[in-house]
């Protein structure tokens, strides 16, 4: 089943035909349409969109330039960033169609600048014409596909409902993840190139000279003589505890019975902590905004009620903290946020009924690998939404390092 990103314009709706990576000998990323050799006039602002420095596609999806052809013109404004993204995520996941759906596939719709600064998806203009020029074009791929329409959480207020598709909003281009099927083995898009671990070159195996080995012999027994001198000398030495793998560090709760687990006694990081802040407003597009805290009882978060009106999830850390992992259970996902940074953005869970969801903090990066077998486990899941606590952390103690684990709900209309 492919995923087809199509960009909202005023003109209608404007297919991803094709995403590819260019030869390194190509400078600048470039977008065409209809697959003429001619960049548009938003090229440049793509490269800039793309590369390390002033954008985040090189950031989130691997460094190189790329071609978007598009099944007709843009040439103005930023509202395709957003779009762009979806794209780039979707190639990332090997799933990103030509823009020619067919029965069964899915759809994704999207409208929304992003501020790459600070990460951000941010309000655009004339969203309800855009809406309005897309359902002529939707009609023909409700009735066999699955359309999902992306728009910023700040033009919420902007939709008209359509019939047969769903309208979703966002506040980071991160949370695009949520929207796309996360299969094991695939190198998901939230995850950023410097978790890669680079392996050290291996060396040349180089004989060792005959006349060498009598140094060797010599250096071998300083060695052995001066260990049991100092093993002499210290009578009734004992060796440490051999630390584990993935410690436990203070304050990791098993919430299934709200006990918290001792702390081992040796390797053990100090206290890993996180405290959320929500954050209400009139119109989620406002500079100032209601900041509530919310109360932490033996690692649970108080509920929350999901409302049009709530805006964004702040995290707050402590300063040990390095990175933090949102799992949402009814999303099948896993998303890395990486520190440091002032405070990070939960994403939402949309929709109503009962939105339970965990926030693992790490002392350290995980291996991208364990990382990627992680949302594989997740995402094959069947009923995730039964997981406790104490499963979560099974899951997590064989692949992150030393973490404390929060949950939280929030509970819809």
């Amino acid at each position: 089943m492919a995923t087809h990103a199509f960009i909202a314009t005023t003109q209608g709706l404007v297919a991803v035909n094709n995403l590819y990576t260019l030869p390194p000998a190509v400078a600048n990323s470039t977008v065409t349409a209809k697959g003429f050799s001619q960049p548009l006039p938003i090229a440049n602002n793509y490269h800039n969109f793309v590369k390390l420095g002033s954008g985040i596609i090189e950031e989130d999806f691997g460094e190189g330039t790329f071609r978007i052809d598009l099944s007709d013109e843009i040439n103005q404004g930023q509202s395709w960033q957003l779009g762009f993204y979806l794209a780039h995520a979707a190639r990332q996941c090997g799933i990103l169609g030509n823009g020619q759906p067919q029965p069964g596939d899915r759809i994704i719709c999207a409208t929304g600048a992003i501020n790459t600064a600070q990460r951000s998806v941010v309000e655009v203009a004339h969203v309800a014409v855009k809406i309005e020029q897309a359902k002529g074009q939707l009609a023909q791929w409700q009735s066999t596909c699955s359309v999902l329409f992306l728009l910023p959480e700040a033009n919420r207020e902007h939709i008209t409902q359509v019939q047969g598709v769903s309208f979703q909003t966002v506040n980071a281009p991160e949370e695009v993840g949520l929207y796309l099927p996360d299969p094991a083995g695939i190198r998901p898009m939230t995850t950023n190139p410097v978790l890669s671990i680079p392996q050290s070159p291996q060396k040349k195996d180089v004989p060792i000279k005959t006349t060498n080995y009598w140094v060797l012999a010599l250096a071998a027994c300083f060695v052995v003589t001066l260990v049991g001198w100092v093993m002499w000398q210290w009578q009734g030495y004992e060796a440490p505890l051999q630390a584990s793998p993935n410690p436990q560090p203070q304050g990791v709760a098993r919430l299934a019975d709200n006990k918290v687990d001792a702390a081992p006694t040796v390797s053990t990081p100090s206290p890993l902590t996180l405290s959320l802040e929500a954050h209400y407003g009139q119109s989620c597009g406002e500079k100032q905004t209601d900041t509530r805290p919310i109360p932490l009882n033996k690692q649970v978060f108080s509920p929350l009620l999901l409302s049009t009106n709530l805006c964004r999830i702040n995290i707050l850390h402590s300063n040990n903290v390095a990175a933090v992992v949102f799992i949402g259970l009814a999303e099948h996902k896993v998303i890395l946020q990486q520190l440091p940074l002032a405070n990070l953005l939960v994403p939402l869970p949309r929709g109503t009924g009962k939105k339970r969801y965990y926030l693992a903090a790490l002392t350290a990066l995980p291996d991208e690998k364990a990382l990627n077998r992680l949302r594989g486990d997740f995402f094959e899941l069947a009923s995730p939404g039964s997981l406790e606590a104490s499963d979560v952390e099974k899951m997590l103690a064989s692949v992150m390092p030393p973490f404390a684990l929060y949950q939280h709900t929030l509970n819809g209309e």
